[in-house]
């Protein structure tokens, strides 16, 4: 009986499969959380707005909610752009290629 022991470059083939799967897949579920996270952004956002119009009319300003509301806006739309341009950094989202002029 003969012992076959396997070729080390099949092994680090194997490896790198499996590597390259694993980033595939997280990189899909990344794309996956983006879908979910820039819509609940933008609700945020818009919700921001509609409080601060709300604290405008009851308020009639005596207080500041409103601006809390608006600074809260602010940072929301900061915070979107921020990971928008991070995710792009990180390859997680691509741009579309639509030429421009059309």
């Amino acid at each position: 009986m003969r012992l076959v022991l396997p070729n080390v470059s099949d092994i680090e083939d194997t490896r790198d499969a499996q590597d390259t799967r694993v980033i595939r897949d997280f990189a899909h579920s990344a794309v996956n959380f983006l879908h979910i996270l820039v819509p609940i952004a933008f609700a945020l956002i818009i919700a921001s707005m509609i409080s601060a119009l709300y604290f405008m009319m009851h308020d009639r300003g005596r207080t500041k909610r409103m601006v809390w509301s608006l600074a809260t806006r602010v940072g929301f739309s900061i915070s979107l752009f921020l990971f928008i341009l991070f995710a792009h950094w990180m390859g997680w989202i691509q741009p579309t290629g639509i030429p421009i002029g059309r």
